[in-house]
């Protein structure tokens, strides 16, 4: 048995969670073998309702064995799966798109794309085999694209993004894009949502030499009125709830305007300038800059 993990640590997305179930599906159609996508961590509450609407059960919380073999998707660093569970099995494979940080060798493959959305990678791969797409599993790749993409309004989202949508709604009659991006992305109900909860809902940790990093991302539109209260909150518990990071960075992406506010807290902070860009600017992208930007200090 070959199980399927995308990353689960601090929190799954739609991307990781669907592309698990998306490539243990193709790997049982292509290559015969059984395989399982599993989850270690919690479901996600949001993740799990559309889960059901679209009639697919969440993947099972497993207790791994020794033997067990894994392939990764959605992310390559094993501290945002097995290392962070304490485990020590082998990587059969890995399918991700985002910087090759923490590449695991030897592997049997590893497919590692600059493209807006793992499911996008897999949805090629699922062509190139000739493997049947139904309109069920059409449904998770659409979603899949459009959460990790922004409804591919993000600066990471590629033309293979943008055809893997166009063919998917030429072939099956699927729910508007924009009703999906407000289904996943509920920016009215943000302003009830505690200033703790709005950081930890989608945040990632990084280790940049020796540099503990911690990156918030919060998505709003023009009703959201918090964001002072957010930089108020994180200024006052900087050194208490979030004393074990050199740098504490936080992102607020506005859908209405295209624009990125970045503002940059901790022991690092003097390195780095709050800046507003004026696109949707990507925390992969922010967190590739704050590697260069250490890698160049002698601090």
């Amino acid at each position: 048995m070959i199980y399927v993990v995308g990353h689960e640590y601090p929190k799954s997305d739609i991307d990781s969670v669907f592309s698990s179930i998306l490539l243990s599906n193709f790997l049982e159609n292509n290559s015969k073998c059984k395989t399982k996508p599993i989850r270690f961590n919690k479901k996600v509450k949001n993740i799990d309702l559309i889960l059901q609407k679209l009639k697919f059960d969440y993947p099972k919380k497993y207790k791994v064995k020794d033997n067990d073999l894994f392939v990764l998707v959605d992310h390559n660093d094993l501290d945002q799966s097995l290392n962070h569970y304490n485990l020590s099995n082998k990587v059969w494979g890995i399918i991700d798109h985002h910087s090759d940080l923490h590449t695991v060798k030897p592997i049997e493959f590893n497919i590692n794309k600059k493209i807006g959305a793992t499911a996008t990678i897999i949805y090629q791969l699922y062509k190139e085999k000739n493997i049947k797409i139904t309109k069920k599993i059409a449904q998770l790749f659409v979603y899949a694209i459009i959460s990790d993409t922004k409804n591919l309004l993000l600066e990471t989202t590629t033309k293979k993004d943008i055809i893997a949508l166009d063919e998917l709604y030429s072939k099956f009659k699927l729910k508007d894009k924009s009703k999906i991006f407000a289904e996943i992305y509920n920016f009215k109900d943000l302003n009830n949502v505690s200033c703790s909860k709005l950081l930890d809902n989608s945040y990632k940790f990084y280790n940049f030499n020796n540099s503990k990093i911690r990156i918030s991302n919060i998505n709003v539109d023009s009703s959201f009125n918090k964001q002072e209260l957010v930089i108020d909150y994180l200024k006052n518990n900087i050194s208490k709830t979030y004393s074990e990071f050199d740098l504490v960075v936080l992102s607020f992406k506005d859908f209405d305007i295209f624009k990125t506010k970045v503002f940059y807290f901790g022991k690092l902070k003097c390195y780095f300038k709050n800046y507003t860009y004026n696109f949707l600017r990507t925390r992969k992208i922010l967190a590739f800059k704050i590697k260069t930007k250490l890698d160049s200090l002698k601090y």
